[in-house]
């Protein structure tokens, strides 16, 4: 059974209005001309050693960007991650994909994809799948059907759950706690054509479940989500009656935002691997695992075209930061790192033995940092607050505070640096040890302002060197654990070890870790979701799950 998921299967030429398509311009906080992509305010120069804009307002020489690479993955981004809510007349949908621009579609948000056009049942078929009519149109369509759908992926679903909370067993009998794909295939008894179908239909109802809690959540963060004071609508309720907004009533959504390179195979002969970018958001406060990207683009444009403009080239690997006795002296080596390279967006993340790949290209991480966060301002929009605590890369920042540029500018989003280590000593006395007064000092060209503490959670100290981008004064952003993002990555490895993601190709990869990130935000702690959903829903059930999606 084919899961409708989307209608609109070309990707097109246009994005929407949402969406920036030059991100060239300052990127300074501050600076008058920040975010502004008016290529008037500024003149080109080749001083530093590179392309770059130079903004007369700041000093600045922020690295001439293309276009078309980011466009083409945001393209690519709406095509898999803006899933359409299975409900959705898929002939208002077709409409709409042909008359984008026109007013009757001012509504429709294009990343969450809700809609307020509605239906109505309308019997079933022969096979049981409820059938529905569009209000509007008149036109009648299936939705999901439970009993199908629960017979072909309950099983799998079911072993998949257990290899993620249980001990399995591998071919020559040893315990082990990691799933792998020979030992699901044999478990389930399936020939490996199904398999592999079904675990691709598995993963994409999963993603549209996820997206529905997503869509319906997000907008209700500023009504009490999260410790927040509750009110009547989103931001425009925060008007007080003298017309001012009362800031204090907002809880700010805090997301951890850091880099992580995953290998799979990489299709081509005698090739060992091909090594992605992955960019992840983490909700701050329970490691919910909101958006995750990466620096391939599968795009028909991009197929077989290894001249793509905006490939990633470079052929040596930077090296890993020796341990130093600070993280003052860890940000510092940092910041010298990034001043060392030919130009400071080109991050060398991989050597060139692995970054070629037969189903795509990867691009240039700079270009996938700046689709990661346009695409997480459009689906954070509703949010009045926001701070984003940042690895500390300066294309990472560069891209956030352009796509963020209008929070930024009504300080309504803050941005941070991050340096983190555990400490392994004792925890005796720990509440003091958290309430001595943090270190400051002003580092790097940019002259940012850091300060170190220690933080104490769970019975685990650790030591922070936060510097804050955007605003002056002290940085007590980090309420739970500092390394969500690295908890993920660190579960995902130990669940699908890296001798098998090295056979397994990127689409399949991203079935995997697609089916992971759900039983890590809505399995593994039962209060990871509470920030999106409040209704108890039985997650391990396919009938479930189906039955959320197909209710109105």
């Amino acid at each position: 059974m084919k899961m409708r998921v989307s209608h609109a299967t070309e990707l097109t030429n246009s994005l929407p209005s949402c969406f920036r398509t030059d991100v060239n311009g300052c990127k300074t906080y501050g600076c008058p001309n920040l975010g502004i992509s008016d290529p008037s305010r500024y003149t080109r120069s080749k001083r530093l050693g590179y392309e770059a804009y130079h903004c007369p307002k700041c000093g600045a020489y922020p690295p001439v960007l293309l276009s078309k690479p980011i466009n083409d993955l945001l393209r690519h981004l709406c095509h898999h991650q803006c899933l359409p809510d299975i409900r959705q007349c898929p002939q208002c949908f077709q409409d709409k994909d042909k008359d984008k621009d026109k007013d009757k579609d001012k509504d429709k948000d294009p990343v969450t994809n809700n809609n307020p056009k509605t239906v109505r049942a309308y019997g079933v078929t022969s096979a049981g799948t409820p059938r529905v009519q569009c209000r509007q149109c008149l036109h009648v369509f299936s939705l999901l059907n439970e009993e199908r759908l629960s017979e072909q992926l309950q099983p799998l679903w079911t072993l998949l759950q257990l290899s993620h909370t249980d001990i399995l067993f591998d071919v020559n009998g040893q315990a082990t706690r990691a799933v792998t794909p020979d030992i699901l295939r044999l478990r389930s008894g399936l020939q490996p054509q199904v398999f592999y179908r079904r675990m691709a239909l598995l993963s994409q109802l999963l993603r549209q479940y996820a997206s529905r809690v997503e869509g319906e959540g997000i907008p209700r963060y500023n009504e009490g989500y999260a410790g927040n004071k509750a009110s009547e609508n989103t931001s425009n309720s925060l008007a007080n009656k003298d017309g001012s907004n009362d800031e204090n009533n907002i809880t700010p959504l805090s997301l951890q935002t850091n880099s992580h390179v995953v290998r799979c195979r990489s299709g081509l002969a005698g090739s060992h691997g091909c090594d992605t970018w992955w960019l992840t958001t983490a909700e701050s406060q329970t490691g919910y695992q909101l958006f995750q990207s990466a620096n391939v683009l599968t795009h028909r444009e991009a197929l077989g075209n290894r001249s793509y403009q905006g490939a990633y080239q470079l052929t040596t690997c930077e090296g890993d930061i020796n341990e130093t006795e600070t993280l003052f002296e860890t940000a510092t080596l940092t910041y010298e790192r990034i001043l060392a390279r030919r130009q400071f967006d080109e991050l060398a993340y991989c050597d060139g033995e692995h970054r070629h790949l037969k189903d795509g290209v990867l691009l240039r991480p700079v270009y996938a940092a700046h689709a990661h966060f346009q695409f997480l301002n459009v689906l954070l929009a509703p949010v009045f607050h926001t701070n984003f605590i940042l690895q500390h890369e300066s294309f990472i920042r560069g891209a956030a505070i352009f796509a963020f540029q209008q929070p930024v500018t009504d300080k309504r989003c803050q941005l941070y640096y991050l340096h983190y280590s555990m400490m392994n000593t004792s925890l005796e006395c720990h509440s003091s040890v958290s309430d001595k007064p943090p270190k400051h000092q002003t580092l790097s060209w940019w002259s940012e302002n850091w300060q170190q503490r220690m933080h104490v959670y769970q019975l685990q100290r650790w030591q922070l060197c936060v510097g804050r981008l955007t605003q002056q004064g002290q940085a007590h952003v980090v309420t739970t654990r500092p390394d969500w993002n690295a908890d993920f990555w660190y579960g995902f490895d130990a669940w699908l070890p890296a001798t098998y993601r090295t056979k397994l190709s990127y689409s399949m990869l991203c079935t995997w870790l697609g089916i992971y990130r759900f039983l890590y935000n809505f399995q593994q702690d039962p209060s990871r979701n509470e920030l999106f959903f409040r209704h108890n829903m039985d997650t391990q059930s396919i009938k479930s799950l189906v039955s959320y999606l197909n209710q109105e």
